[in-house]
């Protein structure tokens, strides 16, 4: 809602609102009871969801609005000597991985 009250629209919306208790709730309720949603944009990359991009509508919302969640990742000392940990944890970080990242909809720190 940060967005919705950065953009100075929160008051005129605030009554009408619903929120999903989950990502997919949210996505749910977006594609299948509302006029408007907000919902994470790597989810119209799913099989599911082109099913629905016929007739649908999106617009990145300005990251200036909002807040980006931001993710991470962890080698875990009990996996450090694990060749196949370590090989997925570089790959993460690599520049293919942040291509695919991308092209899923993700915003990435270069």
């Amino acid at each position: 809602m940060r967005h919705l009250k950065n953009a100075n629209r929160l008051e005129k919306v605030e009554p009408k609102l619903v929120q999903g208790d989950s990502i997919s709730q949210a996505l749910q309720f977006a594609i299948s009871a509302a006029d408007v949603g907000f919902v994470n944009a790597s989810a119209f990359y799913s099989d599911k969801m082109k099913a629905y991009q016929k007739g649908v509508h999106w617009v990145d919302v300005d990251a200036k609005l909002y807040t980006p969640i931001a993710q991470g990742v962890v080698l875990l000392k009990r996996a450090e000597n694990s060749a196949d940990a370590k090989a997925f944890y570089d790959f993460i970080l690599g520049a293919k991985a942040k291509e695919i990242f991308k092209n899923y909809g993700y915003l990435v720190n270069e």
